[in-house]
């Protein structure tokens, strides 16, 4: 019924659109995990506890959302790909105020609310290509490097 897919944070706030997509629900080992996906899959969002999975590697050791945002963003693109986890790397977190709540990866006929939205620029690779999410603190976005818009800074990818 609004942009947290149905699973808010607390002391968030959230575009009030119907957002169209889906609820999975993943039966692991005896173990339920339930996401929620805009229609299109490109933002996902885990919905269950996930404390209990060790994070990924980290550009950003320490910051517990950065981290759950990029655990997140590899399963993504390991789906996306059919590719192990394993095979998916973190090379770079930025944190960015987004100008608005495109993410920075704004869809033509896409109107967008207005509003600075803070989250996390991610660069993953897989076989040596880059790929990149934009995410807000709660979910996640995939964005094809033709589609970014990005603001003012050093986007460069590190050595």
């Amino acid at each position: 019924s609004d942009g947290s897919l149905g699973c808010p944070e607390p002391d968030m706030s959230y575009i009030q659109v119907l957002v169209p997509g889906f609820r999975l629900v993943l039966d692991v080992g005896g173990e339920q995990f339930e996401y929620h996906t805009d229609r299109a899959g490109d933002q996902v969002v885990l919905c269950s506890d996930s404390d209990r999975y060790p994070a990924p590697e980290s550009p950003t050791p320490g910051d517990p959302v950065a981290e759950e945002l990029t655990r997140l963003a590899i399963r993504d693109l390991a789906a996306r790909l059919g590719v192990a986890q394993e095979t998916v790397r973190a090379v770079a977190v930025w944190q960015v105020d987004w100008p608005d709540t495109s993410l920075g990866c704004p869809q033509e006929g896409v109107l967008y609310s207005q509003v600075i939205t803070p989250g996390y620029r991610l660069a993953l690779e897989v076989d040596g290509e880059t790929h990149f999410y934009h995410t807000s603190l709660h979910e996640i976005s995939y964005c094809p490097p033709e589609n970014e818009v990005l603001p003012p800074g050093d986007w460069s990818l590190p050595d």
